[in-house]
């Protein structure tokens, strides 16, 4: 019996060992191409869900600090309808709600400087407690007076409402301006030499005693420490540290009046007013009645810290009755 032999099943070619590495490394490679793209999706969608995340519990906090800050205008009309007047010393409140709390800072108005009467000399000292250099801040505080001194005399103020158009120049508006003075402590945007960082804060590095950066410190703005109105006296029991640096009391005494004031407020004829009075002649210190105003910043922390949120408002007595509202709201705190 013979077998039928074929040339083909002895000289076919038969792939080799490279062509078989090369079909290897192409699916090994496709394979990783396809591993990156996926973790690379994956990661995107990891990071937008987190933003979305910190977008939604941001917001909850805004509206957590919002809430403290109704609570504590409540508080404080109720005691006002009490006839109880609230302290002017620093107070903090803080309120448990559902998703977190929040922590309410009340600070009278009184203890801030009025721009429209303080002096240069006081007001180049505030600059200067807030961190700007001396030069600068005579220049910018020689500045603001001469930017008061044209709205007094009916110069045109540069920071305000445009002009109506035409269609609107018959209407009266409901929101009447006075020309005279400054009506807002943003107004000193205008002025030359004061910068955002001056009036709204600013953060600096905190560094070491070997000069190693160790995170940020926040320096206060103008806005925390100047007002529009009031008397030109501060008062002694609401200043804050700088105002009373700038008044010219030296740090170990103004911290020693702070820790006096938190536990009983400083009564006319205290030593300490005395004192502080001979010392800080820049800016005159008293013992004010009632508050004109109060700052209030509320700042909101959701359970497991995931969010912190902070806002300030400005809270001024109604005319009849002792009911409160808001005469200024910022995001922020300032």
């Amino acid at each position: 019996m013979q077998t039928a032999f074929r040339l083909s099943d002895c000289d076919a070619p038969r792939p080799g060992g490279r062509e078989r590495g090369s079909a290897l490394l192409a699916v090994l490679g496709s394979v990783a191409v396809l591993a990156v793209v996926g973790f690379a999706t994956a990661s995107a969608a990891r990071n937008s869900l987190d933003r979305t995340a910190a977008r939604a519990d941001s917001g909850v906090a805004y509206f957590l600090a919002r809430g403290g800050i109704e609570a504590a205008l409540h508080e404080m009309s109720v005691r006002g309808g009490q006839r109880r007047a609230f302290p002017h010393v620093e107070r903090v409140r803080r309120y448990a709600f559902e998703a977190g709390t929040a922590e309410v800072t009340i600070v009278s108005e009184d203890g801030k400087l009025n721009v429209n009467r303080a002096n240069r000399e006081s007001i180049s000292a505030l600059f200067r407690s807030v961190g700007v250099r001396a030069n600068r801040a005579d220049s910018a505080a020689g500045r603001v007076i001469a930017y008061r001194a044209a709205l007094a005399n009916g110069g045109p103020r540069r920071f305000g409402p445009r002009q109506a158009p035409p269609l609107n120049r018959g209407l009266s508006s409901s929101f009447h301006r006075r020309s005279a003075s400054i009506q807002m402590v943003e107004e000193l945007l205008s002025v030359p030499n004061i910068t955002p960082d001056i009036l709204y804060g600013r953060f600096e590095p905190v560094r070491d005693a070997s000069g190693v950066p160790r995170g940020l410190r926040r320096i206060g703005g103008l806005l925390r420490y100047l007002r529009t109105s009031g008397p030109a006296t501060v008062d002694i029991n609401a200043a804050p540290r700088e105002v009373l640096l700038a008044a010219g009391l030296g740090p170990s005494l103004a911290d020693r009046l702070i820790g006096q004031r938190r536990a009983s407020e400083i009564q006319l004829g205290s030593p300490m007013l005395l004192a502080a009075a001979r010392v800080g002649s820049r800016i005159p210190l008293a013992v004010h009645g009632e508050a004109s105003g109060w700052m209030l910043v509320s700042t909101a922390r959701l359970a497991g810290d995931r969010a912190k949120r902070a806002v300030t408002a400005i809270a001024t007595p109604r005319a009849a009755g002792r009911s409160l509202r808001i005469a200024r709201w910022y995001e922020r705190a300032i």
